[in-house]
């Protein structure tokens, strides 16, 4: 029964016949590690904090700098890392004043806050 089942599944597999259909079928592995990566980093933004992150890029890339100044890889990994640093804090900043506004207005419940977060742009 179960060699079965396998065998009907090798037989529906995806086979490439030419060189498009190789590429295609590339193009879908890219894609799936792609959003394995996406998942990765989604996690780590989730579970660290953007400090701590700050940190450990600028320990990875201590090495490649003291190395080449100038990496492209390195560089553009720190600035990225900062650039998120500095959109965390402004949005932390941001949530803090806008809950403060709404306990001050007398409207302190969870709906209204998500109300009124979500309906203002800043």
């Amino acid at each position: 029964m179960r060699g079965e089942l396998l065998r009907r599944a090798r037989a529906s597999m995806f086979r490439p016949k030419d060189w498009l259909d190789r590429v295609f079928e590339i193009g879908i592995i890219a894609k799936g590690l792609n959003g394995v990566a996406e998942l990765i980093g989604g996690l780590l933004l989730l579970f660290v904090s953007p400090t701590r992150l700050q940190h450990l890029a600028g320990a990875l890339t201590q090495g490649e700098l003291s190395e080449d100044p100038h990496d492209f890889i390195a560089t553009h990994l720190l600035h990225t890392v900062f650039d998120l640093l500095i959109v965390a804090l402004t949005w932390r900043e941001y949530a803090r004043q806008r809950a403060a506004r709404v306990v001050a207005s007398g409207t302190a419940g969870p709906a209204a806050v998500v109300h009124v977060v979500g309906s203002e742009r800043a």
